[in-house]
């Protein structure tokens, strides 16, 4: 992290190699710090690429992650434009029939999955 010298802290000019998940939180985290940071991804926005089948782009948003996001300030912007609360994760029979196993059926805790667009 950034060095110290008489208990004050140099910024860092950053390289982030890789905008996924981890890359672009510890980006933000460094960001939030002062320091200036460069993000590279190597492939394309996955916003403007075709849906391929069989990859789903969305996110099950645990608390872990809910806690990360609001340590860079953007947890209520998630939710609130992004989250879908998801009470149940739905199972797939090889019959093709469904039936719902749910999160927390005691306190109705929901997870919110979050578009990556």
């Amino acid at each position: 992290m950034a060095s110290q010298q008489n208990g004050l802290s140099n910024k860092l000019d950053v390289v982030v190699v890789g905008g996924g998940l981890v890359g672009s939180l510890e980006a933000l985290y460094l960001a939030k710090r002062g320091h200036k940071v460069r993000l590279f991804e190597y492939r394309e926005d996955i916003r403007k690429t075709p849906q391929v089948r069989g990859r789903s782009i969305n996110l099950a948003l645990s608390i872990r992650g809910r806690r990360a996001l609001k340590d860079v300030g953007l947890e209520q912007h998630m939710i609130e434009n992004h989250g879908i609360p998801m009470r149940a994760r739905m199972i797939h029979r090889p019959d093709g029939t469904t039936y719902p196993i749910p999160y927390d059926a005691r306190t109705n805790q929901v997870t919110s999955p979050c578009g990556r667009a």
